[in-house]
């Protein structure tokens, strides 16, 4: 299957009376898996579909995971159905569908209001971890999504990256230390403080001692495995998935998020230009051209990447396109918990691998730059104290992943209600060269507070900013 089907849309089962109908995606890997919503036997349900050649032990790893942590003592859905449809094309595995009661990735997300909630979470998640190690379990892809929350306790709903030790033996020390930096590596940055009472949680459980070398050795490879995590993010925003759909020829690449790919979307990609000419423009610059749009009732922002002259064309011809860079550093630091405009598409034109306009679009943030809210907003004290702070922890996390942004104009910076946004992504890079580093932050730095050089009051709220850096 190359593309998403179109739903609602039925399936006739091998050896069942009632057919599955399938009602919304829940995952989908073109060609090879599609998880879906769904109704059978007039219940709810969640089905998992394979297409490929190895369709068959894909299957059998679904199901023998399932019942592994069944015997184990853990909690599963209840598999409903094994087998194929009427073509025996397509593997089906049915599970029963389970309510959550708490929406885990909320909960997760570094900004959630109810950190005693999130610490509660956690600790259920790692005691569980421990009871899976001890049966000689182990899960080799960590997901907040393959866990359900539920008053019953915790249930488990992908089987697929569930293997076993020899004889369900308990799981040795060094491969649990793995597993368990490989669930802290889905942690945002700004959660890392809990990791130290959470991995002597898990010692306790598993009756091991606990030592300041335990808590080091696990979290570096956390970072370890943050680093890895966040490549394959990256390279899976740039390909068809469930999330994001691609086409690429000899005259283009084309990105855009699956679920505004509409027809008015499709149109915008074929002529950008267009639809810049009548928007209205927010910045008119020899560099970029950037315009407020409205897309199916959405208002977005489109960016043009200008091709000033004939030698900036040759310099720019085989170079990554400055909107692909926004685009990759926009779902970087969406990736850990940090605000910027939602990435909704990118646009290059090309001519083979010679790269010529390249255009980024975003969703629109209605809210003040931080030139605007500090200088001529009517907000209070406590209000601007409040937002300094939350762009100073910000700019501390930037140095803690060793992200290097390259313009921290205040222009750069959006003051939300709720949340503090970074924009103007494509110089942003990360530098491991701790010598370089350091200069590049310090950079950063100075040319942030160069932004209120001219006013005493508004440089004090910034004066600590060294004690982030």
């Amino acid at each position: 299957m190359h593309a998403e089907p179109k739903f609602p849309f039925t399936l006739s089962l091998f050896n069942a009376s009632q057919p599955l109908v399938c009602q919304q995606t829940l995952r989908f890997i073109p060609n090879k898996r599609l998880v879906v919503k769904g109704e059978w036997q007039k219940k709810r349900v969640v089905a998992k579909l394979f297409f490929t050649l190895k369709a068959e032990k894909a299957l059998q790893r679904e199901i023998n995971g399932l019942r592994a942590l069944q015997t184990a003592g853990l909690l599963t859905p209840k598999i409903l159905y094994t087998g194929t449809d009427q073509t025996h094309k397509i593997k089906i595995l049915i599970i029963e569908h389970i309510d959550s009661n708490y929406p885990i990735d909320q909960i997760w997300q570094p900004q959630h209001a109810n950190s005693e909630l999130k610490k509660r979470l956690l600790q259920a998640i790692v005691t569980d971890l421990a009871s899976q190690h001890q049966a000689g379990l182990r899960q080799l892809d960590m997901h907040p999504n393959n866990f359900i929350i539920h008053d019953k306790g915790i249930y488990h709903i992908d089987g697929d990256a569930i293997t076993c030790t020899a004889n369900n033996t308990p799981l040795p020390k060094k491969a649990s230390y793995y597993n368990l930096a490989s669930l802290f590596s889905l942690l945002y940055p700004q959660q890392d403080h809990l990791c130290e009472s959470l991995i002597k949680l898990y010692t306790a459980k598993r009756d091991w001692q606990y030592s300041p070398a335990i808590f080091n050795y696990v979290r570096k490879l956390q970072f370890r495995f943050r680093r890895l995590r966040i490549k394959r993010y990256l390279k899976k925003s740039c390909r068809n998935g469930s999330k994001f759909i691609k086409h690429q020829n000899s005259t283009q690449l084309r990105i855009c998020r699956r679920k505004y790919y509409t027809p008015a979307m499709q149109k915008l990609l074929h002529n950008p230009d267009q639809v810049i000419a009548t928007a209205e423009i927010i910045k008119a610059g020899n560099s970029s051209t950037v315009a407020k749009i409205k897309i199916d009732n959405k208002f977005m922002v489109i960016k043009r990447y200008n091709i000033k002259n004939f030698r900036h064309r040759l310099k720019r011809l085989l170079r990554t396109s400055r909107a692909l860079k926004s685009w990759r550093n926009a779902h970087c630091l969406i990736h850990y918990g940090l605000a910027t405009p939602k990435p909704i598409a990118l646009l290059e034109k090309r001519f083979g691998p010679l790269r010529s306009k390249a255009y980024f679009i975003c969703s629109y943030v209605d809210a003040h730059n931080a030139d605007d809210y500090f200088q001529q907003t009517t907000a209070d004290n406590k209000d601007k104290q409040r937002q300094a702070q939350a762009i100073k922890q910000y700019i501390n996390d930037l140095a803690k992943l060793k992200i290097y942004h390259g313009d921290m104009k205040a222009t750069n910076w959006l003051i939300g209600t709720d949340h503090v946004y970074l924009t103007d992504l494509d110089s942003m890079k990360r530098i491991h060269n701790k010598r370089r580093l350091r200069r590049a932050l310090k950079k950063d730095r100075q040319r942030f507070l160069r932004n209120w050089h001219d006013d005493e009051n508004l440089l004090a709220l910034f004066a600590d900013l060294n004690d982030v850096i």
